[in-house]
């Protein structure tokens, strides 16, 4: 994590990747931000990703992920949080208070948390917000792929998809 032979100019940077809160234990999760504190490396993962994850944070953490990394010191400047798809207001004040982002990665959104990542909403209330790809979340890694979706996302929220209604209320179940 300290050094990595040949990169004198920077190109590549380590990243302290816990997958996601469900996937770790608390010890984990304080240890990894002790090595990021001690090390000064950057944080990404992934945050209220999909409502079982996000319910099985609160049952575990009784609080949202955003709260609990913050907890354990997990949520610090340049911190990069994939999904953010049930993020409330209080999140939103604190990830931008951390100076940490969202990663918007719609195709995997779509996919595993029905959800449209409300992003004019996060940048409004100065979240920074970048585009993913989540990788193996959805039909294409491709960044080109998220970007157009991302756009259309945009476009559904913008004409009035309320994400909020049931799936059946809007023509979906």
């Amino acid at each position: 994590v300290r050094a990595l032979p040949g990169n004198a100019a920077g190109l590549v940077q380590p990243v302290i990747t816990p997958r996601f809160i469900p996937a770790c234990t608390d010890a984990l999760l304080a240890g990894l931000a002790r090595l990021a504190a001690e090390t000064g490396v950057r944080v990404q993962t992934h945050a209220s990703e999909s409502d079982w994850e996000h319910a099985h944070v609160l049952a575990r953490c009784g609080c949202t992920d955003t709260e609990a990394l913050d907890r354990f010191g997990l949520l610090r400047r340049h911190a990069v949080l994939a999904h953010g798809n049930f993020l409330d207001v209080q999140d939103l004040a604190r990830i931008a208070a951390r100076e940490a982002a969202v990663a918007h990665c719609p195709i995997s959104n779509a996919f595993f948390a029905d959800s449209v990542l409300p992003v004019r909403a996060l940048l409004d209330r100065g979240v920074n917000c970048g585009l993913g790809t989540d990788i193996a979340g959805g039909f294409s890694p491709s960044i080109f792929e998220n970007a157009r979706a991302a756009v259309l996302s945009a476009r559904m929220l913008a004409s009035g998809t309320d994400p909020g209604r049931a799936p059946a209320a809007r023509g979906a179940g």
